[in-house]
């Protein structure tokens, strides 16, 4: 259950001019998708779930390593950064790693309903589409989010205000 404070401290910290957007566009995304894939084939939904879980699969070990590269880094502007706080008690590397450690956090939960779709794909619930969807939703968000953690960090190692 430790998950929740790492969703609790996002929602509560990094939540805001990033977050929101990134919120829109995938909403944006899974309308779409949903209106473009109204009668798509069982084969068709395993190809993309596969291919789904591929992706998320890589997403995690990449994220995960990126993590415990910055953890255990001992990079002179990564330690300036301990002690730059940008809200109440928050450091700028207090949310640069709740960033990623959250990211973790999704990239692993869209994994477990990726392969619970898996099973529900055979089962034939009505169900199936809207968790599909909601997934997809998960997955494109996820990608914005990275994407704006990618852009973090970098503006903290070239010293760079955003």
């Amino acid at each position: 259950m430790e998950f929740f404070v790492v969703v609790y401290d996002f929602l509560k910290v990094k939540i805001g001019k990033r977050s929101i957007p990134n919120l829109f566009f995938s909403f944006l995304m899974m309308y779409v998708l949903s209106q473009y894939y109204e009668n798509i084939t069982e084969l068709r939904f395993k190809g993309i779930l596969g291919n789904m879980i591929n992706v998320l699969g890589i997403l995690l070990g990449f994220t995960a390593s990126i993590f415990a590269v910055i953890f255990t880094s001992k990079n002179k502007k990564l330690d300036e950064i301990k002690n730059t706080v940008i809200y109440k008690k928050v450091t700028l590397y207090d949310s640069l790693m709740l960033g990623y450690a959250f990211l973790i956090f999704l990239f692993g939960l869209e994994l477990v309903i990726a392969f619970f779709l898996l099973i529900m794909l055979d089962k034939d619930t009505t169900y199936f589409e809207v968790i599909f969807y909601i997934n997809s939703f998960l997955f494109v968000f996820s990608i914005f989010q990275l994407l704006g953690s990618f852009l973090e960090l970098y503006f903290v190692i070239t010293k760079q205000n955003d």
